[in-house]
């Protein structure tokens, strides 16, 4: 059968349905759809979406840890091999150098694979 998980709640859902949240703030009444995918084959999981009430994903995480966000085709995560990288994020693009340009690509790269989106 499918997968069963407790929501917040503590009611317990089936892995196909969706699960609708009310949001407040700054957009009012607006609704976060969670779904969690069908299986794709024995003994596979579903996949993870987070969706806007319009329909556009905005966050999924497919069955092989794959990743995407707002509405872009899942990918793996890519590689960067980068050494003698200083820490910068901040420069004046008007008076730079290559190495300063290049130690702030460094630190962009670092700190997504600090959030995991890069090896």
């Amino acid at each position: 059968g499918a997968k069963t998980f407790a929501s917040a709640s503590g009611s317990v859902i089936r892995a196909a349905q969706r699960i609708r949240y009310g949001i407040g703030g700054a957009k009012a009444g607006a609704t976060a759809i969670f779904q969690l995918g069908t299986k794709t084959g024995a003994g596979a999981e579903g996949s993870f979406q987070v969706k806007v009430s319009g329909g556009g994903v905005m966050f999924h995480v497919t069955n092989d840890s794959k990743l995407s966000f707002f509405g872009l085709t899942p990918a793996t995560q890519q590689t960067y091999s980068i050494s003698n990288v200083s820490t910068d994020r901040a420069y004046d693009a008007n008076a730079t150098s290559i190495d300063e340009i290049a130690d702030t690509l460094g630190t962009l790269i670092a700190d997504l694979r600090s959030y995991g989106l890069v090896l």
